[in-house]
Protein backbone atom coordinates (compact mmCIF):
# COMPACT_ATOMS: atom_id res chain seq x y z
CA UNK A 1 0.00 0.00 0.00
CA UNK A 2 3.15 2.69 0.86
CA UNK A 3 4.20 1.87 -2.84
CA UNK A 4 0.83 2.54 -3.99
CA UNK A 5 0.46 5.83 -2.15
CA UNK A 6 4.01 7.25 -2.89
CA UNK A 7 3.19 6.42 -6.63
CA UNK A 8 -0.26 8.81 -5.94
CA UNK A 9 1.49 11.29 -4.08
CA UNK A 10 4.08 11.83 -6.87
CA UNK A 11 1.04 12.33 -9.80
CA UNK A 12 -1.26 14.31 -7.34
CA UNK A 13 1.66 16.51 -6.96
CA UNK A 14 2.61 17.00 -11.03
CA UNK A 15 -1.53 18.30 -11.09
CA UNK A 16 -0.53 21.43 -9.67
CA UNK A 17 2.81 21.99 -11.16
CA UNK A 18 1.14 22.49 -14.31
CA UNK A 19 -1.05 24.95 -14.94
CA UNK A 20 -3.52 22.36 -17.08
CA UNK A 21 -4.66 21.39 -13.38
CA UNK A 22 -5.46 24.86 -12.27
CA UNK A 23 -7.16 25.59 -16.14
CA UNK A 24 -9.20 22.01 -15.59
CA UNK A 25 -10.48 23.35 -11.72
CA UNK A 26 -11.24 26.86 -13.11
CA UNK A 27 -13.43 26.05 -16.43
CA UNK A 28 -15.52 23.51 -14.36
CA UNK A 29 -16.03 25.60 -11.17
CA UNK A 30 -16.90 28.74 -13.60
CA UNK A 31 -19.19 26.30 -15.69
CA UNK A 32 -20.74 24.81 -12.62
CA UNK A 33 -21.13 28.14 -10.84
CA UNK A 34 -23.33 29.41 -14.21
CA UNK A 35 -24.89 26.27 -14.27
CA UNK A 36 -26.10 26.61 -10.35
CA UNK A 37 -27.25 29.87 -10.99
CA UNK A 38 -29.66 29.53 -13.97
CA UNK A 39 -30.91 26.28 -13.49
CA UNK A 40 -30.75 25.52 -9.70
CA UNK A 41 -30.84 29.06 -7.16
CA UNK A 42 -34.17 29.63 -8.29
CA UNK A 43 -37.01 30.68 -6.20
CA UNK A 44 -39.49 28.86 -8.82
CA UNK A 45 -37.86 25.42 -8.56
CA UNK A 46 -37.25 22.66 -5.55
CA UNK A 47 -34.03 23.37 -3.43
CA UNK A 48 -32.20 20.79 -5.05
CA UNK A 49 -29.33 20.42 -7.34
CA UNK A 50 -30.39 18.23 -9.95
CA UNK A 51 -29.43 20.26 -13.12
CA UNK A 52 -26.80 21.54 -11.78
CA UNK A 53 -24.86 17.97 -11.31
CA UNK A 54 -26.79 16.47 -14.20
CA UNK A 55 -24.64 19.00 -16.63
CA UNK A 56 -21.45 18.77 -14.72
CA UNK A 57 -21.58 15.45 -15.24
CA UNK A 58 -21.67 16.26 -19.13
CA UNK A 59 -18.76 18.51 -18.87
CA UNK A 60 -16.68 15.75 -17.32
CA UNK A 61 -16.81 14.17 -20.73
CA UNK A 62 -14.37 17.21 -22.03
CA UNK A 63 -12.35 17.33 -18.83
CA UNK A 64 -11.60 14.37 -17.52
CA UNK A 65 -9.64 13.10 -20.90
CA UNK A 66 -7.32 16.40 -19.66
CA UNK A 67 -7.12 15.25 -16.43
CA UNK A 68 -5.93 11.85 -17.06
CA UNK A 69 -4.19 12.10 -20.64
CA UNK A 70 -0.58 12.59 -19.19
CA UNK A 71 -1.23 9.98 -16.88
CA UNK A 72 1.02 7.03 -18.53
CA UNK A 73 1.39 8.35 -22.09
CA UNK A 74 3.81 11.15 -21.07
CA UNK A 75 6.03 8.44 -18.94
CA UNK A 76 6.18 6.44 -22.27
CA UNK A 77 6.89 9.88 -24.50
CA UNK A 78 9.87 11.17 -22.12
CA UNK A 79 11.42 7.23 -21.55
CA UNK A 80 10.48 7.29 -17.55
CA UNK A 81 8.44 4.72 -18.10
CA UNK A 82 11.53 2.12 -18.08
CA UNK A 83 12.92 3.36 -15.19
CA UNK A 84 9.40 3.18 -13.60
CA UNK A 85 8.63 -0.33 -14.65
CA UNK A 86 12.20 -1.50 -13.33
CA UNK A 87 11.40 0.34 -9.89
CA UNK A 88 10.50 -2.60 -6.93
CA UNK A 89 6.48 -1.78 -7.76
CA UNK A 90 4.21 -4.01 -9.72
CA UNK A 91 2.25 -3.27 -12.68
CA UNK A 92 -0.95 -3.03 -10.85
CA UNK A 93 0.94 -0.80 -8.23
CA UNK A 94 1.66 1.94 -10.39
CA UNK A 95 -2.02 1.47 -12.25
CA UNK A 96 -3.51 2.17 -8.87
CA UNK A 97 -1.28 4.99 -8.04
CA UNK A 98 -1.66 6.85 -10.79
CA UNK A 99 -5.77 6.38 -10.79
CA UNK A 100 -6.33 6.85 -6.86
CA UNK A 101 -4.16 10.12 -7.74
CA UNK A 102 -6.84 11.14 -10.78
CA UNK A 103 -9.45 10.30 -8.15
CA UNK A 104 -8.19 12.32 -5.38
CA UNK A 105 -7.88 15.17 -8.02
CA UNK A 106 -11.45 14.67 -9.33
CA UNK A 107 -12.59 14.94 -5.56
CA UNK A 108 -10.70 18.41 -4.93
CA UNK A 109 -12.28 19.46 -8.42
CA UNK A 110 -15.58 18.31 -6.90
CA UNK A 111 -15.40 19.79 -3.38
CA UNK A 112 -15.82 23.45 -3.51
CA UNK A 113 -19.88 22.71 -5.49
CA UNK A 114 -20.44 21.68 -2.05
CA UNK A 115 -21.08 25.39 -1.77
CA UNK A 116 -23.74 25.14 -3.48
CA UNK A 117 -25.72 23.05 -1.34
CA UNK A 118 -24.59 25.69 1.41
CA UNK A 119 -26.08 28.48 -0.41
CA UNK A 120 -29.35 26.43 -1.01
CA UNK A 121 -29.81 25.83 2.73
CA UNK A 122 -29.14 29.68 3.50
CA UNK A 123 -31.98 30.35 1.25
CA UNK A 124 -33.94 27.28 1.44
CA UNK A 125 -34.73 24.04 2.83
CA UNK A 126 -33.49 21.41 0.50
CA UNK A 127 -33.54 17.65 0.10
CA UNK A 128 -30.87 16.43 1.27
CA UNK A 129 -31.31 12.88 -0.42
CA UNK A 130 -31.23 13.90 -4.13
CA UNK A 131 -28.25 16.30 -3.27
CA UNK A 132 -26.54 13.40 -1.55
CA UNK A 133 -27.23 10.68 -4.40
CA UNK A 134 -26.68 13.42 -7.01
CA UNK A 135 -22.90 13.14 -5.41
CA UNK A 136 -22.53 10.11 -5.17
CA UNK A 137 -23.49 9.86 -8.86
CA UNK A 138 -20.92 12.11 -10.13
CA UNK A 139 -18.78 10.84 -7.91
CA UNK A 140 -19.23 7.18 -9.75
CA UNK A 141 -19.01 8.34 -13.18
CA UNK A 142 -15.74 10.26 -12.74
CA UNK A 143 -14.17 7.74 -11.35
CA UNK A 144 -15.59 5.24 -14.46
CA UNK A 145 -14.29 8.06 -16.49
CA UNK A 146 -10.82 8.26 -15.08
CA UNK A 147 -10.42 4.74 -15.29
CA UNK A 148 -11.37 4.53 -19.15
CA UNK A 149 -9.21 8.15 -19.32
CA UNK A 150 -6.18 5.69 -17.83
CA UNK A 151 -6.80 2.64 -19.76
CA UNK A 152 -6.68 5.28 -23.08
CA UNK A 153 -3.44 6.44 -21.82
CA UNK A 154 -1.96 3.55 -21.33
CA UNK A 155 -2.23 2.49 -25.13
CA UNK A 156 -0.26 5.25 -27.06
CA UNK A 157 2.78 8.04 -26.68
CA UNK A 158 0.64 11.06 -27.73
CA UNK A 159 -0.87 12.35 -25.12
CA UNK A 160 -3.13 14.43 -27.69
CA UNK A 161 -4.64 10.66 -28.94
CA UNK A 162 -5.21 9.68 -24.99
CA UNK A 163 -6.81 12.82 -24.97
CA UNK A 164 -9.23 12.82 -27.75
CA UNK A 165 -10.10 8.77 -27.85
CA UNK A 166 -11.41 8.74 -24.26
CA UNK A 167 -13.24 11.72 -25.49
CA UNK A 168 -14.66 10.38 -28.56
CA UNK A 169 -15.60 7.38 -26.76
CA UNK A 170 -17.48 8.89 -23.73
CA UNK A 171 -18.86 11.25 -25.83
CA UNK A 172 -20.62 8.45 -27.41
CA UNK A 173 -21.37 6.76 -24.73
CA UNK A 174 -22.79 9.87 -22.85
CA UNK A 175 -24.61 12.23 -25.31
CA UNK A 176 -25.50 10.05 -28.29
CA UNK A 177 -26.88 7.40 -26.61
CA UNK A 178 -28.81 9.59 -24.32
CA UNK A 179 -29.88 11.41 -27.86
CA UNK A 180 -30.95 8.17 -29.54
CA UNK A 181 -33.15 6.80 -26.08
CA UNK A 182 -35.77 9.72 -27.55
CA UNK A 183 -35.73 8.54 -30.79
CA UNK A 184 -35.54 4.60 -30.85
CA UNK A 185 -37.92 2.01 -29.80
CA UNK A 186 -37.67 -1.20 -27.98
CA UNK A 187 -35.34 -3.23 -27.95
CA UNK A 188 -32.63 -0.65 -29.38
CA UNK A 189 -33.93 1.61 -27.20
CA UNK A 190 -33.97 -0.51 -24.02
CA UNK A 191 -30.56 -1.56 -24.62
CA UNK A 192 -28.95 1.98 -25.44
CA UNK A 193 -30.49 2.99 -21.66
CA UNK A 194 -29.08 0.35 -20.14
CA UNK A 195 -25.11 1.25 -21.68
CA UNK A 196 -25.56 4.81 -21.96
CA UNK A 197 -23.71 6.57 -19.23
CA UNK A 198 -25.61 9.77 -18.60
CA UNK A 199 -28.94 7.58 -18.70
CA UNK A 200 -27.38 5.47 -15.83
CA UNK A 201 -26.53 9.04 -14.03
CA UNK A 202 -30.12 10.51 -13.89
CA UNK A 203 -31.32 7.87 -11.74
CA UNK A 204 -29.03 9.47 -8.68
CA UNK A 205 -29.75 12.84 -9.62
CA UNK A 206 -33.86 11.84 -9.41
CA UNK A 207 -32.69 10.90 -5.68
CA UNK A 208 -32.77 6.89 -6.49
CA UNK A 209 -29.22 4.79 -5.66
CA UNK A 210 -29.99 1.46 -7.50
CA UNK A 211 -27.59 -1.28 -6.94
CA UNK A 212 -27.93 -2.47 -10.37
CA UNK A 213 -26.55 1.47 -11.18
CA UNK A 214 -23.36 1.08 -9.06
CA UNK A 215 -22.56 -2.06 -9.83
CA UNK A 216 -22.62 -1.11 -13.57
CA UNK A 217 -20.21 1.75 -12.79
CA UNK A 218 -18.35 -0.07 -10.28
CA UNK A 219 -17.77 -3.03 -12.91
CA UNK A 220 -16.80 -1.33 -15.43
CA UNK A 221 -14.64 0.54 -13.41
CA UNK A 222 -12.59 -2.32 -12.07
CA UNK A 223 -12.27 -3.97 -15.81
CA UNK A 224 -11.18 -0.75 -17.24
CA UNK A 225 -8.41 -0.87 -14.72
CA UNK A 226 -7.70 -4.15 -14.99
CA UNK A 227 -6.96 -3.58 -19.09
CA UNK A 228 -4.84 -0.96 -17.77
CA UNK A 229 -2.54 -3.28 -15.83
CA UNK A 230 -2.45 -5.89 -18.61
CA UNK A 231 -1.57 -3.29 -20.84
CA UNK A 232 1.47 -1.70 -19.01
CA UNK A 233 2.51 -5.82 -18.90
CA UNK A 234 2.82 -6.26 -22.14
CA UNK A 235 4.82 -3.51 -22.69
CA UNK A 236 7.10 -4.60 -20.56
CA UNK A 237 7.22 -8.00 -22.00
CA UNK A 238 7.86 -6.75 -25.30
CA UNK A 239 10.72 -4.17 -24.05
CA UNK A 240 12.41 -7.56 -22.31
CA UNK A 241 11.85 -9.16 -25.69
CA UNK A 242 13.40 -6.26 -27.21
Amino acid sequence: MSKIMAVMNRELRAYFYSPVGYIVIAVFLVLGGIFFGLMDFDANRPAEMRNVMFWLAGVLVFLIPVITMRLVSEEMSRGTIESLMTAPVTDAQVILGKFFSAVAFFLILLAPTLSYAVVLAVFAEPDWGPIAAGYLGLVLIGVLFLSIGLLASCCTRSQIVSAFVPFVFLGIMTFLCRFLTFHLDGLPRDLLRYVGFLTRYENFGKGVVSLNDVVFFLSLTVLALFLSVKILESRKWRGIRG
